[in-house]
């Protein structure tokens, strides 16, 4: 997990795979890249990368904006879907229900 000041990244793996990276800012997921598609429901969410749609601070939207224009995603530019922050969580996953985080040099009680 890559954190600096309000921004973290965190990298969903299986089988020593990486399958998603989540984007936090602050601690409201606000971006994933999918490295491989996601079903949910009758839907599936092909590889790409899905932004929230909602607006919520100039600083937020810097941490999207870093995000989505990082060198690793240069190819995938025009692949980028605004969706609500509902979906957003659908395809993250069920491991948003035991994600926590903290600040560096804290600890959870």
């Amino acid at each position: 997990m890559a954190s600096r000041q309000n921004v973290t990244d965190l990298e969903i793996t299986r089988e020593g795979l990486t399958t998603k990276v989540v984007r936090f800012s602050y601690q409201t997921p606000v971006a994933v890249e999918l490295l491989e598609p996601v079903k949910r429901g009758d839907w599936l969410h092909p590889i790409g990368i899905y932004v929230t749609e909602q607006y919520h601070s100039p600083t937020t939207t810097k941490h999207v904006n870093q995000f989505v224009y990082h060198p690793s995603r240069a190819d995938k530019g025009g692949s980028v879907q605004r969706v609500k922050p509902e979906i957003l969580a659908a395809l993250i996953g069920p491991a948003m229900d035991n994600i926590h985080l903290i600040q560096p040099g804290s600890r959870r009680g």
